[in-house]
């Protein structure tokens, strides 16, 4: 310190001042581009963590693979089939293969020969309705059929529940599968899912057994050409 004849002289304070980077850029069109760069950089994060939430259709091909089976992609045909079907059961309140029509008649609009549906009730998200699909034989049969390649899938709510539908199909069927027919199966609920939670799986299976006698329906008759029996 220093006395001087005005009175004692202190040196200097030195402050340390850390830049604002919204203020640091010389003109305007600098901070114009600055804000354009974290607003991008804002973007991008927002979409990786959109494309991180797992969709239905990579939910199901991650679980096919992990069985040795091809992956499936969404079908806009198979998507709106099971839009109707789930609908349909969240308007009735009851869930059910034949509440919109016979699976088998509302598959028939679609190129296929092999076709399966699981439908369920109670559930919130899908990733709770596959867990209890993969738990039911019969749904999982149909999550893993093998010639699946297409799916469709759609959630309604109603009467307080929310309603899912499934729809597995094998646009390009194998020659294995020449003539192959859709017959209704049940499923039992998994032990696992909670009591207000149900489902239900309609499988597809070949018709077995056929006779050459007179007393073959014409439809059997069909049925059997096609397969060579």
């Amino acid at each position: 310190m220093r006395q001087g004849a005005r009175g004692p002289s202190f040196p200097a304070a030195r402050a340390r001042i850390m830049p604002n980077r919204w203020h640091a850029a010389a003109s305007p069109r600098a901070r114009t581009r600055s804000m354009m760069k974290y607003a991008s950089a804002a973007m991008i994060l927002a979409l990786s963590a959109t494309a991180a939430l797992a969709s239905p259709e990579s939910e199901i091909s991650a679980y096919r693979r992990s069985h040795g089976l091809p992956a499936v992609t969404a079908d806009p045909a198979l998507n709106a089939l099971a839009a109707k079907q789930a609908h349909a059961m969240a308007a009735s309140g009851v869930m059910d293969h034949s509440v919109y029509a016979p699976f088998a008649q509302r598959i028939s609009a679609y190129s296929t020969v092999a076709a399966a549906e699981n439908i369920a009730m109670g559930t919130k998200t899908f990733s709770e309705t596959l867990a209890i699909w993969k738990a039911s034989s019969g749904h999982n049969t149909n999550l893993l059929m093998g010639d699946a390649r297409r799916i469709g899938i759609a959630s309604a709510s109603g009467h307080g529940r929310t309603y899912w539908a499934l729809i597995l199909a094998a646009p390009n069927a194998p020659k294995r599968h020449k003539g192959l027919v859709l017959v209704a199966g049940d499923a039992p609920s998994a032990a696992a899912a909670p009591k207000e939670a149900s489902s239900r799986a309609e499988r597809p299976r070949t018709k077995a057994g056929c006779s050459r006698n007179g007393a073959d329906g014409m439809w059997q008759k069909l049925v059997c050409w096609l397969n060579g029996s």
